[in-house]
């Protein structure tokens, strides 16, 4: 940004390459528009979808520009909490919906087979210490995932065409579903540019997540509970 922070003009790496000897940093500078400055107490949401359309935006306070956030701040811990959120959000629906569409001896036994005797010991030692415990309390959320992907009804009930994409297993050898390797990434400390170096990506995931997190929460709402 130019100063003085009332002027809302802002100069480029390319404008300044393109510049004459003689010319200043004013003269080669260009106006910001209002699609590129946010203010200063807007919600993290909007600043993040904010950044899916532009590479950097302004912070606007009291008629000035007062900063600049690029597609580098999402490695900022604020981001990431704000992630971590979302994902706390999406297990905690599945957490409701999943006894609605099998019995325990289904989606426990059943579905995560020896995984269950690890859950249970788990589950037992936690409800010496708080008896509201519950098994999804001690589960990962690959079991969760796992759950999901056994029971066709409760898949097609929560996922569309889009939300789909985050339990398509990526890499190499196709180890990892993006929900979960962001899930452990953020759990390990990284940032969601650790988990998608491409900013555009993480935006997406990231989005993608929050989208689940809010359908989950409507059939939590509005569905009746489902006979098994």
């Amino acid at each position: 940004p130019i100063a003085p922070a009332n002027s809302f003009r802002f100069v480029t790496a390319s404008g300044l390459a393109a510049a004459q000897p003689n010319e200043t940093a004013d003269s080669v500078s260009v106006p910001i528009h209002a699609s590129m400055v946010l203010g200063a107490e807007a919600p993290l949401a909007d600043a993040i979808e904010l950044l899916r359309h532009h590479p950097f935006f302004f912070i606007q306070q009291r008629r000035e520009i007062v900063g600049i956030v690029t597609r580098a701040d999402l490695g900022h811990a604020a981001v990431s909490a704000y992630a971590f959120q979302s994902l706390m959000a999406v297990e905690s629906g599945l957490d409701s919906l999943i006894p609605s569409y099998a019995p325990q001896s289904v989606w426990l036994d059943e579905v995560l087979g020896k995984e269950s005797k690890k859950i249970r010991e788990v589950y037992a030692t936690r409800q010496r210490f708080n008896a509201d415990s519950t098994l999804f309390d001690a589960m990962m959320l690959r079991h969760r995932i796992e759950i999901l992907e056994a029971l066709p009804i409760l898949r097609q009930d929560v996922l569309d065409q889009e939300t789909e994409d985050l339990f398509v297993r990526r890499g190499k050898e196709k180890e990892t579903r993006p929900l979960d390797h962001l899930r452990n990434t953020l759990a390990h400390g990284g940032s969601i540019l650790h988990a998608f170096s491409n900013p555009e990506e993480a935006i997406r995931v990231l989005q993608l997540v929050e989208k689940l997190a809010q359908r989950l929460s409507l059939i939590h709402i509005s569905e009746p509970t489902r006979p098994y």
